[in-house]
């Protein structure tokens, strides 16, 4: 998710990217609203078909041309956020990973072509558990007792701080948060994120629209402003090193599946965390 400022860029292709923006998330909010309130198998098979396509663009990024070896990383990325709701026991989802683990290292030990192999090696775990692994959180989070309430209020900080930052930037940046990662990214624009998601998370606690405290509000608004950022960067650092402004290009003004989901990949286990331990 871009959360850059451009200056330099001519206002009538921007007014266009913002408007293919706007019209995307106008057909993919109430789709991800409705899955969220259905909640069980349907939402988790939803979340299943983003880590596919995410994890994809993952390996795509990351190997250029995908294999065998990879193909079977993006089918057990797929598998994985339908544990939750299909087999519960977290020692499938270990048992999957380490299976996944196990071939991958296999395989490139079978081809032999080493240091390319063990890095390809790595860049398989990785993915899985970068996508796959990141999204099997909000299933999960969703069977909590309030699981409903904390996957709304946290998809809702992650996007508002998103769009917040995006704004901020262009209009206030100045100084840049990540420069050789990101040099587009400013302070400003992270500032703005941190209060809007803090005032729609508080905001729909307050108006009844998630059922959580005003504190467990705050604190789904404050890992979103911390970690969603994060996700974002490490995702930017990929695409640097690809030499490539997206990840792909199937959601029209936002790239693809990964800049779409980047931020929630390092948002959703920790609100998981935080809320068993909260206890639910």
């Amino acid at each position: 998710m871009t959360l850059e400022q451009e200056p330099n860029a001519e206002t009538r292709p921007r007014d266009r990217e913002l408007g293919r923006r706007l019209l995307a998330a106008a057909f993919l909010i109430p789709l991800v609203i409705g899955l969220v309130w259905v909640g069980g198998l349907p939402f988790a098979v939803g979340v299943a078909v983003v880590a596919a396509l995410a994890s994809f663009e993952f390996f795509r990024l990351a190997l250029g041309r995908l294999g065998p070896d990879a193909w079977l990383a993006v089918v057990a990325s797929t598998v994985l956020p339908l544990l939750p709701s299909s087999a519960p026991r977290w020692g499938v989802a270990l048992s999957l990973l380490l299976a996944v683990s196990i071939l991958s290292w296999s395989w490139s030990a079978l081809r032999g072509d080493a240091p390319q192999g063990a890095q390809r090696a790595s860049a398989l775990i990785s993915g899985t558990i970068f996508c796959g692994g990141s999204l099997l959180a909000l299933p999960a989070l969703r069977e909590l007792d309030q699981g409903r309430a904390w996957v709304l209020c946290l998809l809702a900080a992650v996007a508002t701080n998103d769009a917040a930052a995006y704004f901020g930037g262009r209009l206030f940046g100045r100084h840049r948060l990540a420069p050789r990662v990101s040099p587009g990214k400013t302070w400003e624009g992270w500032w703005s994120g941190c209060l809007a998601a803090l005032a729609v998370a508080e905001g729909a606690c307050l108006a009844g629209l998630v059922q959580l405290s005003w504190k467990d509000a705050a604190i789904v608004a404050g890992v979103a402003s911390v970690f969603g950022p994060l996700g974002d960067l490490s995702k930017s650092l990929l695409k640097r090193a690809r030499g490539v402004k997206t990840s792909g290009h199937l959601i029209p003004g936002h790239g693809g599946v990964l800049d779409r989901v980047d931020s929630a990949l390092f948002t959703g286990p920790v609100v998981l965390l935080y809320a068993i331990l909260h206890g639910g």
